[in-house]
């Protein structure tokens, strides 16, 4: 469901209708798990994502499922409201988001590290621009390549 909010998404940025759109709401609610997430019991972005994937592929239809999906995107509003607006939960589950993007389990194969900060980077050094920026707590950009740009 994570992937297909990134074509989901391109669809609409450019204005085309979804494939299937019933059988996209059938899937995300099938997906969604009792707790009102899509995964495990922290908020994270594969709950917007099927948000997302519910509610633009509700607007191509004429009321599909309506009760169900409202339904589904309360229950993860409320999962999700309940779980952040509760400090012990917020702080035991996201306790590392200050530190630099970089130092995830992913990026960690990239030996290279920021003379500044001395935290991981990746090699195209878009993970921490303390270097160049006035800003030392600012340690992630995102580029996208001049090849996706649309002008």
């Amino acid at each position: 469901m994570g992937g297909a909010f990134h074509f989901y998404f391109i669809y609409t940025y450019l204005k085309h209708p979804l494939p299937y759109p019933e059988k996209i709401i059938d899937a995300t609610i099938a997906l969604q798990h009792q707790n009102g997430l899509w995964d495990a019991d922290v908020p994270y972005c594969i709950d917007l994502d099927g948000v997302y994937n519910i509610i633009q592929a509700y607007k191509q239809t004429n009321g599909y499922r309506k009760k169900d999906v409202e339904a589904t995107v309360e229950k993860t509003l409320d999962a999700i409201v309940t779980r952040l607006n509760d400090p012990g939960f917020l702080m035991k589950s996201y306790n590392d988001s200050t530190s630099c993007p970089a130092r995830s389990r992913r990026s960690r194969r990239y030996s290279s590290s920021c003379r500044n900060c001395s935290r991981q980077r990746s090699r195209s050094k878009a993970f921490c621009r303390s270097a160049r920026s006035s800003n030392p707590d600012s340690h992630f950009r995102t580029r996208i390549p001049s090849r996706f740009v649309v002008r």
